[in-house]
């Protein structure tokens, strides 16, 4: 899946729900948490979104954002080919995230396939209240850090966070790390 048809996706799913909800772009920035300059260009098909704006947007519109970057409705039961698992995330070093499947609705889960090089890391922002991330390392050695709390994950070995704080996943060591992550983000009450 190509990085415009994600962006095409994105627009036409936040500006039916705007219209839908009768909600302006001031009240939907707000609400998400982003600029309305920002949501302006996103909704013009002018600015790629980070991951962590997409959860932004997400979280406002009530849904996940494999829903939010999906092309198709989501069926009860699917197979999902490779051209429809969007990388949302390039490293500069040749690292990448990328979406392998989500779930429909409120409660969010999502399965990521990262790759980081030598080097890299990826600075998340918090998520809401209670979401849970689950790890396991393929290859190489992880680093995982939630608020002061770290760590080191190698391969075969997994582990679990409470990740409603900011957190950091990073590759240390000499050679790529390859690891799966699922977010399950439930509604804040």
């Amino acid at each position: 899946m190509d990085t415009s048809s994600v962006n095409m996706a994105v627009a036409n799913k936040i500006k039916n729900y705007r219209q839908q909800h009768k909600l302006s772009l001031d009240v939907l920035a707000q609400k998400a948490g982003i600029s309305k300059g920002m949501l302006v260009d996103i909704e013009n098909h002018k600015a790629n979104p980070s991951i962590a704006t997409l959860c932004k947007l997400a979280i406002a519109l009530g849904i996940s954002v494999a829903e939010l970057v999906s092309l198709q409705e989501i069926p009860t039961i699917r197979l999902i080919s490779q051209t429809e698992m969007p990388v949302l995330w390039k490293g500069t070093e040749g690292g990448e995230a990328t979406l392998l499947a989500g779930s429909k609705g409120a409660t969010m889960i999502e399965l990521w396939r990262w790759i980081l090089q030598p080097g890299e890391s990826y600075v998340s922002a918090a998520h809401s209240r209670g979401t849970v991330e689950l790890v396991y390392v393929h290859k190489g050695c992880l680093c995982f850090s939630v608020g002061n709390h770290q760590l080191r994950i190698k391969a075969g070995q997994a582990a679990i966070g409470t990740t409603d704080q900011p957190h950091t996943y990073q590759n240390t060591g000499k050679t790529k790390v390859e690891f799966t992550l699922s977010v399950v983000e439930t509604p804040s009450d």
